[in-house]
């Protein structure tokens, strides 16, 4: 399910040496360009399957992600991060989320983070709601 304000989906990039996320366009690095001449792209089956199945990647790696806001300003989506970067144990609260969501009957798939270090955990909302104030640190 893809669902969010308009195209275009965020693109993972590299210049430099340095890595980022950008909207998928014609040429992202192009500052000298007006809005009205950027020409972004659409998320496609074709762009999913390629995302999905590195046999079909050519050269370069394709990695896709999403924006999550819709034209109101809410959201449908939210994102679990576990980094044990207060010294915590992420791998066992990734475990203990997933667990907890598998009793509560609420749809959460695990993955691990680019750096092997951490995992992340996007999840449907059953309902826009919101996106002011449900992006933070857990309170704890």
């Amino acid at each position: 399910m893809h669902v969010s304000a308009t195209p275009p989906h965020p693109s993972r990039c590299s210049r430099t040496g340095r890595t980022g996320w950008s909207p998928a366009e014609d040429n992202p690095f192009d500052k000298n360009k007006d809005e009205a001449d950027r020409v972004f792209w659409p998320l496609t089956d074709e762009t999913v399957y390629n995302h999905l199945d590195p046999s079909r990647q050519g050269r370069h790696e394709v990695h896709i992600g999403l924006y999550p806001l819709l034209a109101d300003d809410t959201c449908r989506l939210i994102a679990c991060d576990f980094d044990g970067k207060d010294g915590s144990d992420w791998r066992g609260d990734a475990a203990a989320y997933a667990a907890a969501c598998r009793e509560a009957g609420v749809p959460a798939v695990l993955e691990t983070s680019r750096s092997g270090a951490g995992a992340q955990a996007p999840g449907p909302v059953p309902c826009p709601g919101p996106s002011c104030g449900a992006w933070g640190p857990a309170p704890g």
